[in-house]
């Protein structure tokens, strides 16, 4: 029977690592339904893998299985990958509060901030949506993040702030798609 479980284990993740997630899911529902205490590294990959194939309600369910299982060490991430769920069925209110008591245990706060920039910014709370993004922003910067920090310049009709971005985002990614958006916030800032 162990032996099964790990062939089914290595199976799981070969298909993890080939990105096929509709394969992967069942593979590690399987394990449980025998009782299988999987390790924090497979309960993960099963999440993600719920995840991409859009299956967020059965994601959320997992989760909250793991959350009440009290594992301390993980309940930040358990968090987030929730926030994320609730993020893609369009519940900002609630993926906010998931991403914020994460924001107390999880490693990668800039995504974070990136993640709450963007539910504020879906509920019109451009305020709010701008204090996220340029928190995640004094983290770390990246193309992702500073084209946020745009969205919700322009969101706010801040015209001479978001073609600043958009500059630094053309000067700093050489991305000529970027040059329409620059060349719109920068008429508009005249």
């Amino acid at each position: 029977m162990k032996k099964l479980n790990k062939i089914i284990i290595s199976n799981a993740q070969e298909a993890y690592i080939n990105r096929e997630w509709a394969v992967v899911a069942p593979l590690y529902d399987e394990l449980s339904q025998k009782g299988c205490q999987l390790p924090e590294k497979n309960k993960v990959q099963w999440v993600i893998s719920l995840k991409k194939i859009q299956d967020y309600s059965s994601a959320l369910r997992l989760i909250s299985l793991f959350l009440s299982m009290n594992n301390t060490s993980s309940i930040g991430l358990w968090l987030f990958h929730s926030g994320e769920c609730k993020q893609s069925l369009g519940e900002y209110s609630q993926a906010i509060d998931c991403y914020e008591k994460a924001l107390a245990s999880y490693q990668n706060k800039k995504t974070i901030f990136y993640r709450l920039s963007q539910c504020h910014e879906k509920l019109r709370d451009y305020k709010s949506a701008l204090i996220c993004i340029e928190q995640a922003s004094s983290l770390s910067q990246s193309l992702l993040i500073n084209a946020q920090l745009a969205s919700v310049h322009y969101k706010q009709k801040n015209w001479s702030a978001c073609a600043k971005v958009f500059e630094e985002l053309f000067e700093r990614f050489s991305i000529e798609s970027f040059r329409p958006q620059w060349v719109y916030c920068y008429a508009d800032s005249l």
